[in-house]
């Protein structure tokens, strides 16, 4: 028996569960078993107290180990619950972004769309609008050619023989004023109009030469009868003369006879009477011949007048064809402006196309206001973008910390694992040991348990469940770095989506570029240079802008009025000047009594009408055409003026904002790029120090290499090769500006 206990407890060392005796010890005891019997139970004794003490401790150290088992899963089981929530959290907000993305995306484009449909009207309503321009200007020019024709041929109609009285040129005035609605029916009216004058200038040439014949034909008459006057007028002076003489002779012979007697005085004073009267009829018969000399001086000029306009009207007969060409063009002209105006949107009349400068002038106004908001959406989406970076890059944190703390984990489960074995191994070894101590027990005191050996049966359960639990913990770890590698696959597709974002984000502001560009070409097709400050000034409507228009159409219409009432009292004036004179012409002419002018006035009259009335129209459609012109070319002026503020304004915001001054060239006769930016750092020390960039035909943006950039090689390559990320490279730049001058 001692033997045998001997041999268990030669196991118990073996295993760790007993300190090793010494041999001296145990020989002491091999001979006292040897000796006796009685002596061989009281050294047992000890041992087995001493057994049960370190039984004991030994529970206490699996109790301890318990607990300790305990805590470490419940830290696993928190920070499981951790990593689950986390992963939730960034699947949630990955979905949230992209979600958000593809709205903004889907909205995005539907402003894209919409500015495009505004920014082709805009482009078509410009042409539209360009063309009018040019067609205004050229109804100006052939308006202030006719005007000039017109005038040339005013005083050839001024001279006529004979004109409409007074009462006739008031009918006519009262028409031309009721006729100032009606102007495009006088437009339609105005080829016949001058094949009638052109017919009337034949009829004036015919009556002119009729005329001449006529007036040569009595100053012949009048040379002749002027030279039997001058005859008569010498042979009456020879006559008078002589008659002077004899009145001297009977003076002389009436004073003698007084001295020497009366008888024949009566005789000589009656003959001398007689005398003196056929004198006087001389004296009479003189004054009329001289009468009739003036008479002849006033035919020779009127026949000299006569001339002059039968050599005016042979001068006008040859520019007839070119006259009626300039009819032709003026018609051409008219109808292309008819053409027109029925094809603009919604102008019927002239003064339609203020109004329609004013809506392009509004619209264009607020495709700028849209192509601001566009540029805040972009940068707003940007920003958004870079969010979406930085919430990926905190994601692929989380997610990578989460992966280590699995990889922690089960590196501590395996540490468990082969704990648990060796525990394992150590509950066998133990279980045989104590199943030999219960048998020897059990042996001697019966087959009672007690509290010990039930707490161990409770123990030995616990250690089960806990090896159950970790099984689950096991098995759940698994589950979990399988969520964790789902987190990072939607962790790497967040990442996807923030890319394909900033690759949106910087299409939409490549469109917003080519949008404003597309805007400052059309201000630059419809603006005309620069304004000039000292001559321009932009109006503040103070009222509603639709009165104010109405307003400045009805001061427009009033001021056309008021010249062509002017013009029409000039022609009137002109007219009447020429009516007297031909009056007083046709009194003289029947004193000559030569014959009636009446049928040849007619026609000069007509002509002279109808010359009038084309006169005082051209030069009203010059008025309101030289009107329309400044009004526009003011209009145009005032754009510009706001284009360059809103342009400037824009250019400061953005240095101030990123902190880069943008300067865009364009070279027509690039084929390789559309546009060149120039960018200059705010917190640069040298200012000579810039960035080059093209956009190329694809719209992508490449960096030129030039001094500076060569200086900025290693982060070229990182950012812009790499990562193909030209507001990372920049916004790095600025970061390193910024940190070396508030370091110094």
């Amino acid at each position: 028996m001692s033997t045998e206990k001997a041999a268990k407890r030669r196991r118990a060392g073996d295993l760790g569960l007993l300190a090793p005796t010494p041999l001296s010890a145990v020989q002491p005891a091999v001979e006292l078993a040897a000796g006796s019997s009685d002596g061989e139970e009281v050294a047992a004794k000890p041992d087995v107290f001493e057994f049960f003490a370190e039984r004991a401790s030994k529970q206490r150290e699996l109790e301890t180990e318990v607990q300790r088992l305990k805590q470490r899963e419940t830290q696993l089981v928190a920070r499981l619950e951790d990593a689950e929530l986390q992963a939730s959290r960034l699947r949630a907000s990955s979905s949230g972004a992209a979600a958000r993305q593809q709205a903004r995306e889907a909205q995005l484009e539907l402003q894209l769309q919409g500015q495009h449909d505004a920014l082709r009207l805009e482009m078509q309503r410009s042409a539209e609008l360009s063309q009018q321009l040019r067609a205004a200007a050229a109804a100006l020019e052939a308006a202030e050619a006719r005007a000039a024709a017109a005038a040339e041929e005013a005083p050839m109609a001024a001279e006529q023989q004979a004109a409409p009285d007074g009462a006739e040129l008031r009918l006519q005035l009262t028409q031309l004023q009721r006729e100032l609605d009606q102007v495009q029916a006088d437009r339609e009216e105005e080829a016949r109009r001058a094949q009638e004058q052109l017919r009337t200038a034949g009829a004036r040439y015919e009556a002119e030469a009729a005329t001449t014949r006529m007036l040569q034909q009595q100053l012949n008459d009048a040379v002749a009868q002027a030279e039997r006057s001058a005859a008569e007028k010498r042979a009456v002076e020879s006559r008078l003369a002589a008659t002077e003489r004899r009145l001297v002779l009977a003076e002389t012979a009436a004073e003698a006879a007084k001295s020497g007697g009366g008888g024949g005085d009566a005789v000589l004073i009656k003959s001398l009477r007689s005398q003196l009267r056929e004198q006087e009829g001389l004296v009479a018969e003189a004054r009329r011949l001289k009468e009739q000399a003036t008479n002849v001086h006033v035919l020779r000029e009127q026949l000299e007048r006569a001339d002059a306009r039968a050599r005016q009207a042979e001068e006008l007969l040859p520019d007839a064809a070119e006259l009626q060409g300039r009819l032709a063009e003026a018609e051409q002209q008219l109808q292309r402006w008819r053409v027109i105006l029925e094809g603009a949107a919604e102008c019927a009349t002239p003064e339609d196309v203020l109004h329609l400068l004013n809506r392009l002038q509004r619209l264009q106004m607020e495709a700028a206001v849209q192509v601001g908001d566009k540029a805040e959406e972009v940068a707003r989406l940007r920003s958004q973008a870079e969010a979406a970076d930085a919430a990926r890059l905190e994601a692929e944190a989380a997610a990578l910390r989460a992966q280590q703390a699995a990889e922690e984990a089960a590196a501590s489960l395996s540490r468990a694992e082969r704990k648990l074995a060796l525990l394992g191994k150590e509950r066998d070894g133990l279980k045989s040991i104590l199943s030999s101590y219960d048998e020897e027990y059990l042996s001697q005191h019966g087959s009672e348990l007690g509290p010990q050996q039930a707490r161990i049966i409770e123990l030995e359960a616990q250690v089960q469940a806990l090896h159950a639990h970790v099984r689950t913990l096991e098995e759940e770890l698994g589950s979990r770095s399988t969520a964790a590698a789902g987190a990072s696959c939607t962790a790497s597709d967040a990442a996807a989506r923030a890319e394909a974002a900033e690759a949106r984000a910087r299409a939409l502001e490549a469109e917003a570029q080519n949008l404003g560009k597309q805007l400052a070409l059309m201000q630059e097709r419809l603006g005309r240079g620069e304004y000039n400050a000292a001559t321009t000034r932009v109006l503040h409507f103070k009222f509603n802008p639709e009165a104010e228009m109405a307003r400045e159409v009805r001061d427009a219409r009033v001021a056309e009025l008021e010249s062509e009432n002017e013009a029409l009292k000039q022609h009137l004036q002109r007219l009447e000047a020429a009516a007297t004179a031909a009056v007083q012409q046709q009194q003289q002419s029947q004193e000559g009594g030569q014959g009636e002018p009446g049928p040849t006035a007619s026609p000069a009259g007509a002509a002279l009408s109808g010359g009038s009335m084309r006169i005082a129209q051209l030069e009203g459609e010059t008025n309101l055409l030289r009107r329309k012109v400044a009004e526009l070319q003011k209009g145009m002026d005032r754009l510009q003026q706001v284009f360059n503020k809103q342009i400037t304004l824009f250019r400061e915001a953005v240095y101030s904002l990123f902190g880069f001054r943008v300067e865009m060239a364009t070279d027509p006769t690039a084929r390789d790029f559309k546009a060149q930016f120039a960018l200059r750092p705010q917190h640069s020390d040298d200012a000579s120090q810039q960035l080059v960039f093209r956009m190329l035909r694809d719209n992508r943006l490449v960096l030129v290499p030039t001094d500076f950039s060569g200086t900025l090689q290693r982060e070229v390559e990182t950012f812009i090769d790499r990562f193909r990320s030209i507001p990372a490279f920049t916004a790095n730049l600025t970061m390193e500006y910024f940190q070396k001058q508030t370091q110094c």
